[in-house]
């Protein structure tokens, strides 16, 4: 799944070699976002979830 591509995980560097590269606030809202995908939601409601969050 390409989480980036809709702005719901976005990478915080990407290296000269073109890894991503991922800080612990970008992997918890990854366990985050595997939570809701576990309960069988859209991405486009995971992403109003977690953005109503951190308001």
């Amino acid at each position: 799944m390409c989480y980036h591509k809709i702005g719901l995980l976005l990478p915080i560097d990407i290296t000269d070699a073109g890894y991503w590269l991922y800080g612990m606030r970008e992997l918890g809202r990854l366990q985050e976002i595997l939570f809701y995908r576990e309960l069988d939601n859209p991405l486009e409601e995971i992403n109003k979830l977690l953005d109503d969050k951190t308001v």
